[in-house]
C-alpha cells in the first residue's frame, strides 16, 4: 500500500470503463455500449474532464471465452480436493464476456464490469492500482506497489515459449464483491512454469493463490482467509516469515515449497504431496494437516493442530512438537534425528510406522502404539495403547519400543494392549513415573523403576516386569506381577509401594531395613534374619521368611501380617511409640517368646509360647485369640530400654501393662497369664469376648473395660489342643492358682463382671476393687468352691448387683449394694449389708448376729439349717442366789431374821446390737428349718411370710405393715420362767389395832313462844323445854403386830412381738407362750392348726385387735422403740 502522501504527489488521471446501455427518450430505444470516464487530478481531487459513450469496439479488440478459465480453475483445485460448488466458478463462467482492449491513464485502471487483460510489459512503475471483474496478465510487469481489487488474477503467459519474469514489491489483492449472492471464487493464478513472479510483500484478502508455475516471495504473505495452492515452485526467500488466516495450503506431487529460516503459519487445512525444505516451521493454528510428501527442517511445532495425518516422511534436526485437538495419525516415518519429538493433545496413533529420536514424548490423552519407537530417552503420558508390530526391523530378541536409557511418565498415561489379545515389549534402563500410570500386559524389561512424588504408578495382571533389580520409590507404585531377583528397595516417606507378584529378594538381601512410606509385598527369602522397619509394610498372603527371628518396628511405622505367612522363627517382636503391628489368623508366629509394646499391636493368632508381654506406657494390644504367658524375670536390659518396670525390677513377670489392652478372642479360649500380671494405674483392659486367666500374682491399678461381659478365672483356662488337621480346639482346664490379688481396680463392664476362682490361696475383696456395670439388670459374680474368698474392707458398691457363689460368707466389713445374691454353705454377719433393690440368699446356716440386712426391696432367705437373728441381748437361767428375810411371832412379839436359797433368769440386755433385718418398700420372705429371731429384728414394708419347723420370736419384734404370716409346727413368742414367792414380815408396816370408846352428857336447853290472838301483843310468853343426852366416842390404837408381804423371786417373761398394720396368719399346730401379737382391728385374720385337736379359737383369743393409731402407740411402748426411732421415717411406725 503507498502512503498517503505518496498519493498526494502523484499527478495523473482515473479513466473508468462501464459496460452500459444509453436510453434515448426520444426514440425511446436503448443503444448498448462502453461508457467511459476521464478524471484529472488537481489539488489533491479528481475533477472529470472527459465523459463520452462508445457504441461501436474499436478494431483491434480480442476476446476470449471464460470456459477456458474454468478449466484450469477445476484442475487445481480436484488436485487440493476442494469442491467446486462452494466456489460458484461455473455461476461466473457460464456466459460470454467480450474484453476491450486500453491503455492505462495515469497508474490507475478502474472498471467495474469489465474484464482487464494485459498483454504488454509494464515496467518501472512505482504505482499501479487495477479495479475490474477479472485479470489477465499475459506478460512480465514491474512495479514497486500493486494494488489489484478483482474477483480472479491470472498469470497465464499463453506464449509458452519464452519465459516471462515479473517483479512486484508490494501485491495488495482484494476481491470484488458486487452482490453477496454473486460471491464468487477469487484470487491468483500463476498457470505457466515459463511465468516467473517475484513479490516482496503479497496481500491476499479472501482469495486464492493457486501457482502452477514459479513464484518467490520474499517478504510477507499477508492473508485474510486465502487459499495456497501450490503445484509448481514456491519459494519464500524472507528469513522469518508470518502465514496468517490461511484457509487452506495445499502442495501438490510435483510441488515444491521452500523456506529461507523461520516460519510461522496459520492455516484451516495444510495438504503435502511434494516437498518441503526448511529450517523453522511454527503451526500456530491448523485444523488439518496431511502428509503424503517430504518435509524436511530442524524445528517442526504445531501450536494447535485439529487434525494430523503423515503417510510419508517428516524429519527434524532438533525438535517435533505437535499439539492434537483431535486426533494424530502416524502410518510413515517422523525422524527426530539427535532431536526430540513431542506429541500431546487428544488422540495419536501410530499405525505400523517408525518413530525414532533421541528424546520421544507422546503425550496425548489417547495413544495407539502399532509401530516402532526407538530412541534413548522416552516420555509416556495419556491412554497409550501398545499392539504387536510385524516389521522386518525388529529382531526377535529386542522390543518394538526402545529407549536406550530411561521412559519416563510425566503426567497421567494409561499402556494397554491395543487388541486385549496380545503381548506387547518395551525395554530400558530405567522407567522414571512422575504422574498416574497404568500398565496393563505386555513384556517391560528394565532393571529400575524410579516413581517421583508426584508418581502413580500402577502395573496391572498379565503384565511382565520381572526383570526389576532396584525400586526407588517417592510416589505411589502398584504392581500385580512377579519379582525374581530384586536386590534393592529405596521407598521414601509417604511413598506407597505394592507389589501383589510373588517378590524373591536376593541373597544379598538378609535384612529389610531404612525403608520408608507405606509397602505391601509378598516376600520370599532364604536370607533375611532381621526386619527393621521405618515405613508402613504389609506381609502379603503366601509370604515365606523362615530365617527372621527378630521384627523391629520403629518410627511411626507399620507392619501387617497377612493370613499365610510363614515367620517360623520368629522370636522378638518389638513396636516402638506411634508405630503397629498387625498379626492376622492362619500366620506361622508359634515360637515368638518375647513381645515389647510401646505402639499398638492386633494379634489374631494363638501363641502359645510367650514369656513375657511388656505394653508399654499408652500402647495399645487387641488380643484375637488364645495367648498363654509363662512369665520371666525383668531385666536389665529391660529397664536400658526404658519401659517403666523399675517397680518390678528383678521380679517376675507374664503381663506387664501400662497402655491399653483389647481382648476379643472366642468366648471358649482366655488369655493365660502364668506368672504375674502388672497394671499400672494408667492401664486399661478391654474385654470384648473371651476370659482372662490369672495364675499367680495379680496387681491391678488401672481398669478392665467390656461391652458386654468380663470373664476373669482365678485358677482355671481353657487349654488350646492342635488336632492332626492343625485346627484348634479348647479343653476346659483347672490350674492351680498360686499367687496373691492384692490390688483389682476398676472393671467397668456393660452387662457383668464375673469371677471364676479356684486354688488354695485366699482371695481378698476389698476396696481396692471398684466394679461399674451399665446395665441396670447387670451382676457382678463371684464363684468360687473353696472358701478361699474373704472379703477385708467396707464396699460401698451402691449401684452393684452382687451374685455370691462361695463356700463361706463372713460378713465382718459393711457392704452396700444394688442388689445381693448370695449362694453359700455357711452365712455369718456382724456387720451392714445394705441393697437398694433386693436381696436373695440361699445358705445351710444363717446367723446375723448383731448384723443390719437391709434392702429397698424384697429379702428372700432360704435356709436349709438353721436361721438365726439376734445378738440384743442374753438370758443366763437357773442362776443361784441367797436371800435374807423376817418372821414375826404374834404371841411373843419377837422379830427372827432367817436366810434363803433361790434360782431365777439373768436377762442382758444390748438391744443396741440387735440384728436386724429390714425391707424399706418390700417384702420378706424367711424359709428355713429352725428359726430363731431371739433379741431379733425383722421389719418389712410390705409382707412378711417366715416358714419353719419351730419358730423362736423370744424379745424379738416382726412387724410386717401389710401382713404377717407365720407357717410352722411350733411358735415361741414368749419366755415365761415360774415365779417362786414366800412370805416375809414387813416391818416397814407394823400392825395397830383401834378401840372406840362412849360417854354421855346431859344436855340443858329450851325456849319461850307467845300465846294470845295476835301474838306478842296481846298475847303471853311459854316454855318450851329442849333438854337432851349427847353420846361421844374416842379411838385408842393398840399394837397388834407387822404386815406380810410376798416376795417374788425366779418369775420371768420375755415376750416376743409380732405387729402388723394389716393381716396376721398364723397357720401353726402348737402355740406356746403367745406373747403380744397386735394386728390393725380393719383386718380380718385366719388361724387354721394342721391337728384336728387344736381348736382356731384358741389362737384367735391371743391375737389383739387394735386401731392403727393405738398399735402405734403399743410400738412407742416395747422395749424396741429407741430402735425404731431409726426407721420413722421408713416404716409406718413411731
Amino acid at each position: 500500500m503507498l502512503e498517503e502522501s505518496q498519493k498526494d504527489e502523484m499527478k495523473g488521471y482515473i479513466i473508468s470503463v462501464e459496460e452500459q446501455n444509453l436510453l434515448n427518450k426520444s426514440t425511446d430505444s436503448a443503444k448498448h455500449g462502453v461508457h467511459i470516464k476521464l478524471k484529472k487530478l488537481i489539488n489533491k481531487i479528481y475533477y472529470d474532464v472527459n465523459d463520452y459513450f462508445v457504441s461501436e469496439f474499436s478494431p483491434h479488440t480480442s476476446y476470449i471465452e471464460y470456459n477456458e478459465i474454468n478449466n484450469l480453475f477445476d484442475e487445481s483445485l480436484k488436485n487440493a480436493e476442494l469442491d467446486n460448488n462452494t466456489f460458484n466458478i461455473g455461476d461466473q463462467t457460464s456466459n460470454t464476456f467480450h474484453i476491450y482492449n486500453t491503455e492505462i491513464v495515469r497508474n490507475m485502471l478502474i472498471t467495474e464490469y469489465c474484464d482487464i487483460i494485459i498483454n504488454e510489459e509494464i515496467n518501472n512503475l512505482d504505482y499501479l492500482e487495477i479495479q475490474c471483474r477479472n485479470l489477465f496478465i499475459n506478460n512480465k510487469i514491474n512495479v514497486k506497489t500493486l494494488k489489484i481489487k478483482a474477483n480472479l488474477i491470472f498469470f497465464v503467459n499463453y506464449d509458452t515459449r519464452n519465459e516471462i519474469q515479473s517483479n512486484v514489491s508490494n501485491f495488495i489483492f482484494e476481491e470484488t464483491i458486487n452482490n453477496e449472492s454473486e460471491k464468487n471464487v477469487s484470487g491468483i493464478f500463476i498457470d505457466n512454469k515459463k511465468h516467473n513472479l517475484f513479490i516482496h510483500n503479497l496481500t491476499l484478502n479472501k482469495a486464492f493463490l493457486i501457482n502452477n508455475g514459479k513464484l518467490t516471495i520474499s517478504g510477507n504473505l499477508i492473508s485474510d482467509h486465502g487459499y495456497i495452492l501450490n503445484n509448481g515452485d514456491t519459494q519464500f526467500t524472507s528469513d522469518s516469515i508470518s502465514l496468517n488466516q490461511i484457509e487452506y495450503i495445499y502442495n501438490d506431487d510435483d510441488g515444491s515449497i521452500n523456506f529461507a529460516d523461520k516460519l510461522s503459519l496459520e492455516t484451516n487445512k495444510f495438504n503435502n504431496n511434494g516437498d518441503i525444505n526448511l529450517k523453522n516451521l511454527n503451526f500456530i493454528t491448523c485444523s488439518n494437516f496431511i502428509n503424503y510428501g517430504n518435509i524436511k527442517l530442524d524445528n517442526l511445532i504445531f501450536s494447535t493442530c485439529l487434525y494430523f495425518l503423515n503417510n510419508n516422511t517428516i524429519s527434524t534436526s532438533e525438535s517435533f512438537e505437535l499439539n492434537i485437538k483431535e486426533k494424530a495419525e502416524n502410518n510413515g516415518f517422523i525422524n527426530g534425528n539427535l532431536g526430540s519429538i513431542i506429541i500431546q493433545g487428544k488422540m495419536f496413533e501410530h499405525n505400523g510406522g517408525k518413530i525414532i529420536a533421541n528424546c520421544t514424548e507422546i503425550k496425548a490423552k489417547e495413544s495407539i502404539l502399532k509401530g516402532v519407537v526407538h530412541g534413548k530417552h522416552g516420555v509416556f503420558e495419556g491412554n497409550v495403547k501398545i499392539d504387536d508390530i510385524e516389521n522386518e526391523e525388529i529382531h526377535d530378541n529386542s522390543n518394538p519400543i526402545n529407549y536406550d536409557n530411561k521412559l519416563e511418565f510425566l503426567n497421567e498415561t494409561l499402556i494397554e494392549n491395543y487388541q486385549n489379545n496380545k503381548s506387547f515389549g518395551i525395554s530400558t534402563e530405567e522407567i522414571v513415573c512422575k504422574s498416574k500410570v497404568t500398565i496393563k500386559g505386555g513384556i517391560i524389561v528394565f532393571d529400575k523403576l524410579t516413581v517421583k512424588e508426584s508418581g502413580k504408578l500402577n502395573i496391572i495382571e498379565n503384565s511382565c516386569v520381572s526383570s526389576i533389580k532396584h525400586i526407588y520409590n517417592e510416589g505411589s507404585t502398584t504392581i500385580h506381577s512377579d519379582i525374581s531377583k530384586l536386590e534393592k528397595i529405596e521407598n521414601l516417606e509417604n511413598a506407597l509401594l505394592k507389589i501383589n507378584g510373588d517378590v524373591r529378594l536376593s541373597d544379598k538381601m538378609d535384612q529389610l531395613n531404612n525403608l520408608q512410606g507405606n509397602i505391601e509385598m509378598k516376600i520370599t527369602s532364604e536370607k533375611l534374619t532381621r526386619i527393621s522397619l521405618n515405613c508402613k509394610l504389609v506381609l502379603l498372603s503366601g509370604s515365606t521368611l523362615p530365617k527372621v527371628n527378630e521384627i523391629i518396628i520403629d518410627n511411626n511405622s507399620k507392619l501387617s501380617i497377612m493370613s499365610n505367612v510363614n515367620l517360623e522363627n520368629l522370636r522378638y517382636l518389638q513396636v516402638s511409640s506411634g508405630s503397629e503391628c498387625i498379626i492376622n489368623e492362619n500366620v506361622n508366629v508359634q515360637n515368638i517368646t518375647n513381645i515389647c509394646n510401646e505402639g499398638r499391636i492386633e494379634c489374631r493368632e494363638c501363641i502359645l509360647e510367650l514369656l513375657s508381654i511388656i505394653n508399654g506406657y499408652n500402647a495399645e494390644f487387641s488380643i484375637f485369640r488364645k495367648l498363654s504367658i509363662k512369665g520371666r524375670y525383668v531385666t536389665e536390659e529391660d529397664m536400658i530400654k526404658g519401659k517403666g518396670l523399675k517397680d518390678v525390677y528383678q521380679n517376675q513377670i507374664g503381663l506387664y501393662n501400662d497402655g491399653i489392652i483389647n481382648i476379643k478372642t472366642p468366648p471358649e479360649e482366655c488369655i493365660d497369664i502364668l506368672s504375674n500380671y502388672y497394671g499400672t494405674k494408667n492401664s486399661s483392659i478391654n474385654i470384648y469376648s473371651g476370659n482372662i486367666s490369672v495364675m499367680k500374682e495379680f496387681k491391678n491399678e488401672g481398669i478392665f473395660r467390656s461391652t458386654q461381659h468380663i470373664h476373669i478365672l482365678v485358677g482355671k483356662t481353657f487349654e488350646i489342643k492342635y488336632s492332626e488337621n492343625k485346627q484348634t480346639e479348647s479343653v476346659p482346664y483347672n490350674g492351680r492358682f498360686e499367687g496373691v490379688i492384692s490390688t483389682l481396680g476398676k472393671f467397668v463392664a456393660d452387662k457383668g463382671i464375673y469371677f471364676f476362682i479356684s486354688g488354695n490361696q485366699i482371695i481378698y475383696i476389698n476396696n481396692t476393687f471398684e466394679p461399674k456395670i451399665i446395665d441396670k439388670n447387670g451382676y457382678l459374680s463371684i464363684a468360687s468352691s473353696q472358701d478361699i474368698v474373704k472379703f477385708n474392707s467396707d464396699l460401698c458398691w451402691n449401684n452393684i448387683n452382687l451374685y455370691l457363689n462361695i463356700l463361706n460368707y463372713e460378713g465382718k466389713y459393711n457392704v452396700s449394694l444394688k442388689k445381693f445374691k448370695l449362694e453359700t454353705r455357711k452365712f455369718y454377719n456382724e456387720k451392714s449389708i445394705s441393697t437398694q433393690d433386693e436381696t436373695i440368699m440361699k445358705t445351710t446356716s444363717f446367723d446375723n448376729n448383731s448384723g443390719r440386712i437391709q434392702s429397698g426391696g424384697n429379702i428372700i432367705v432360704e435356709v436349709d439349717g438353721s436361721f438365726k437373728n439376734g445378738g440384743g441381748g442374753t438370758i443366763e437361767k437357773n442362776v443361784s442366789e441367797t436371800i435374807e428375810y423376817n418372821t414375826f411371832n404374834n404371841e411373843t412379839k419377837v422379830i427372827k431374821n432367817e436366810k434363803r436359797e433361790i434360782h431365777k433368769d439373768i436377762y442382758i440386755s444390748e438391744l443396741e446390737k440387735c440384728g436386724i433385718i429390714i425391707s424399706i418398700h418390700k417384702d420378706i420372705t424367711i424359709k428355713s428349718c429352725t428359726f430363731d429371731n431371739t433379741f431379733g429384728i425383722i421389719i418389712g414394708k410390705g409382707q412378711i411370710k417366715i416358714q419353719g419347723e419351730f419358730i423362736r420370736n423370744i424379745y424379738g419384734l416382726i412387724y410386717g405393715e401389710r401382713e404377717v404370716e407365720i407357717v410352722s409346727r411350733m411358735i415361741y413368742n414368749n419366755y415365761v420362767k415360774e415365779r417362786q414367792e414366800f412370805q416375809t414380815v414387813d416391818l416397814e408396816k407394823p400392825i395397830h389395832e383401834d378401840q372406840i370408846i362412849e360417854t354421855k352428857e346431859w344436855i340443858k336447853s329450851g325456849y319461850y313462844q307467845w300465846k294470845g290472838r295476835i301474838g306478842h301483843v296481846i298475847g303471853q310468853k311459854e316454855w318450851v323445854d329442849t333438854s337432851h343426852y349427847e353420846i361421844h366416842t374416842k379411838t385408842e390404837t393398840i399394837f397388834k403386830g407387822y404386815e406380810m408381804k410376798t416376795i417374788y423371786f425366779e418369775g420371768v417373761e420375755y415376750p416376743g412381738y409380732i405387729f402388723s398394720m394389716g393381716n396376721i396368719n398364723l397357720n401353726i399346730e402348737e402355740l406356746n407362750y403367745p406373747g403380744i401379737i397386735v394386728c390393725s382391728d380393719n383386718s380380718t385374720n385366719s388361724s387354721s392348726g394342721s391337728s384336728n385337736n387344736i381348736s382356731n379359737n384358741i389362737f384367735s383369743e391371743h391375737i389383739s385387735k387394735k386401731p392403727p393409731s393405738e398399735i402405734k402407740n403399743q410400738l412407742n411402748e416395747i422395749p424396741f422403740k429407741q430402735i425404731l426411732k431409726e426407721y420413722k421415717d421408713l416404716i409406718d411406725c413411731p
